[in-house]
């Protein structure tokens, strides 16, 4: 795993020197300079980032679900409303990609005994603890939710933006949801999941979209229930 991705981190480079070098040599202004690059490094970056996402773009099976550059934000207070009359307020909430922590902290102050998030981003995570308050029963975890599949445990409702993230990982949330998560626990997902584990799982969709700030018409959600005999299977 390791040799592959350093073979891509590679390849990419290459491509980077190779594209920065057409740029120098068909540059129709003024000769570049240290000052003049710099200006333009910022902007190439956001082109080749772009560039380099169609491989994101699909890793969920669909180009329309998935959109790197678009679909990053928080949901809406609104949205939060709609995602917590899925299931009984109570219990064991999560948030998978938890951002900021909005919803988290949301949830604590709306009627859950416990309310978990995790965010693998280091600047929004820590914005979340600045935001949390003591006394509280919140917990932010930062990494990817593979190293932390244990905030599943006894979880009654996880919400997941899933729309970017690949097989592999849904892959192993879905195991882990199954595997730890209450009895008659639900997992509301903004895209279909194509795991194996969901066989275990009952799924109906969503009547009301679940509104994010980046696309006020929302997403019309999937909701997965972990059955009750599964805990007699474990």
């Amino acid at each position: 795993m390791t040799k592959t991705v350093t073979r891509e981190a590679n390849g990419c480079l290459d491509d980077v020197r190779s594209f920065l070098d057409d740029l120098h040599a068909a540059w129709p202004g003024p000769p570049l300079t240290l000052r003049n690059v710099g200006l333009a490094v910022p902007l190439l970056a956001i082109l080749w980032t772009y560039w380099q996402l169609p491989a994101l773009r699909v890793e969920n099976g669909s180009v329309d679900h998935c959109d790197p550059l678009r679909t990053y934000g928080e949901i809406t207070v609104r949205g939060m409303h709609t995602i917590s009359r899925i299931a009984p307020r109570g219990g064991v909430f999560l948030d998978i990609g938890s951002g900021h922590g909005s919803f988290v902290l949301w949830a604590a102050q709306e009627g859950f005994n416990e309310s978990r998030g995790v965010e693998v981003v280091q600047e929004r995570h820590e914005k979340a603890l600045r935001s949390a308050k003591a006394g509280t029963a919140t917990t932010f975890r930062l990494g990817d939710v593979l190293n932390h599949l244990d905030l599943l445990n006894n979880t009654d409702l996880v919400f997941w933006n899933n729309l970017c993230f690949s097989d592999e990982t849904s892959q192993q949330v879905t195991e882990a949801f199954v595997q730890r998560a209450a009895p008659g626990a639900r997992m509301v997902t903004l895209a279909e999941l194509e795991a194996s584990g969901i066989s275990k799982l009952t799924m109906r969709r969503g009547e009301v979209p679940v509104e994010m700030d980046w696309r006020e018409e929302g997403y019309l959600p999937y909701v997965y229930m972990r059955r009750a005999s599964q805990a007699s299977e474990r």
